[in-house]
């Protein structure tokens, strides 16, 4: 999977389900004498002022015994304070704060933006920051990608197995952070309200969960703890190659040479977000229901995700790209004091070549590197050269470079040199070692490297003036 940000946890006691409309069903149920299975999320309570009514009507019409529509009821002493109560479920009552943050995040390829929004209704408007972020969480542990990394420009790359079909949940992510000197509500006067703490933690919307948070707001002038939550999940779509989809996987059903695109669309569309005043009794003094359409607030329209482009894998198929050693005869001036000349040796990779991510492959390093004199012609002047160092650099993914060997070698002359042209016949043998696992075997691709390289130094009479420094000072040549 791609390097990226944190694994959504759907299981977090932290987030809450969105309130579903058989939930609010519930609170029928419980007036005709039925126990609800489940308490609703507070913010069902918060649909319209015709749900207020009946919720508070059907609070009347549950039993005593705990199982109730509404938290206050769990309470049967009429006496007992009613600030602090919590519901089977863990859920508060009217009279706790400030709430708990939503947990999680984007896995990969997020694009997040930023910017004021507005929340307006018949009662008023909350404005605030809002931070919207879609992507998606791309792979599993059986049907994995291999990362290769940033492209730029919100692209990532990565490498899948043919055939593979690999799992893509669309996410999509809504943080706002109401500010309390804009905006203002009306309604009923709030003297009643329940004291309860409030906070700057924000409200926040994914496409399962939300969250509840009270903040201190201005309502009919004077600050009032103003309970805040969307009420509709994001729902982010999935796109493969630029086309909406509606699978859950993408099949790798390619090459190599034309990645498969993956990206996550969020549709323009209305959001809405309660607000709610309660009293210590657990009534509603103020229900309230705001709108913005935050996609078209913060992207002009639709706002799409980063894109993920996967190389597909086949059999036979290597992370380290195909390499073609310069074989050809290199030039040395190893005759010019002090002695010493030093050569590198380049290959070219074959890859296919994205035009955002450039060569798609798993990068590699060259292990297990060696260089030797194989002879010297004439065969006289061997024991005038030796190795004195040998250096090998890979490539990291994505890079369309030039894998080198640097060879360095020392002329030391013990006589005899008459300054004819000499041959230097090396072997070079080593493995180039991907960086990446090949999502197809699962296991690092090895690629042998075998090669045999001449070094030549030119004829000292006739093709040094040429061939070599201007400054060159030979030695050891009769």
């Amino acid at each position: 999977m791609v390097d990226m940000p944190i694994k959504l946890n759907l299981e977090t006691a932290a987030k809450r389900p969105l309130p579903k409309r058989e939930k609010l069903d519930q609170f029928k149920d419980c007036a005709e004498g039925q126990v609800p299975a489940k308490r609703a999320h507070p913010v069902a309570r918060l649909i319209s002022a015709a749900l207020v009514v009946a919720f508070i009507a059907a609070a009347g019409a549950c039993t005593s015994d705990g199982q109730t529509g509404h938290p206050t009821d769990t309470n049967t002493d009429s006496d007992a304070p009613t600030d602090t109560i919590t519901d089977s479920d863990g859920e508060s009552g009217p009279c706790t704060g400030p709430g708990e943050p939503l947990e999680g995040g984007v896995s990969d390829i997020p694009n997040s933006v930023s910017g004021n929004v507005s929340f307006a209704g018949p009662e008023g408007s909350v404005e605030g920051t809002m931070t919207l972020t879609v992507g998606a969480e791309i792979g599993s542990a059986d049907f994995d990608v291999v990362p290769l990394g940033e492209c730029g420009g919100g692209i990532w790359a990565a490498a899948g197995a043919q055939g593979d079909s690999i799992p893509v949940v669309p996410q999509a992510r809504a943080d706002f952070t109401p500010d309390p000197d804009e905006g203002s509500l009306s309604g009923p006067g709030t003297e009643d309200a329940c004291e309860r703490e409030t906070g700057t933690i924000p409200i926040s919307i994914d496409e399962a969960y939300s969250n509840w948070a009270v903040w201190g707001l201005k309502v009919n002038g004077s600050e009032a703890p103003v309970e805040l939550a969307f009420t509709d999940s994001l729902s982010p779509i999935l796109l493969v190659d630029g086309v909406p989809s509606a699978e859950s996987t993408v099949l790798l059903d390619g090459t190599g040479s034309s990645p498969k695109s993956i990206s996550i669309a969020l549709p323009p569309g209305i959001q809405k977000l309660a607000a709610s005043v309660s009293s210590s009794a657990g009534a509603e003094i103020l229900a309230a229901m705001l709108e913005s359409d935050i996609t078209a607030a913060l992207a002009g329209g639709e706002m799409r995700s980063g894109t993920m482009k996967i190389a597909q894998m086949g059999a036979g198929e290597s992370m380290v790209p195909v390499m073609e050693w310069d074989d050809s005869i290199q030039k040395i001036c190893s005759r010019c004091t002090p002695g010493e000349a030093t050569q590198s040796v380049e290959a070219a990779i074959s890859v296919p070549i994205d035009p955002d991510c450039g060569a798609m492959h798993g990068g590699f390093a060259i292990e297990g590197f060696n260089v030797e004199i194989d002879r010297v012609t004439p065969t006289a002047l061997e024991d005038d050269y030796e190795i004195t160092g040998f250096t090998a650099t890979g490539l990291d993914p994505l890079e369309n470079g030039v894998p080198t060997i640097t060879i360095t070698i020392q002329r030391t002359p013990h006589g005899g040199d008459l300054g004819e042209r000499v041959d230097i016949y090396f072997v070079i043998s080593g493995q180039a070692v991907s960086l990446k696992k090949n999502p197809k075997t699962g296991d690092y691709d090895v690629e042998v490297i075998s090669l045999e390289k001449v070094f030549r130094d030119p004829d000292v009479w006739t093709e040094y003036w040429l061939e070599c420094p201007g400054d060159c000072i030979v030695t050891g040549v009769s």
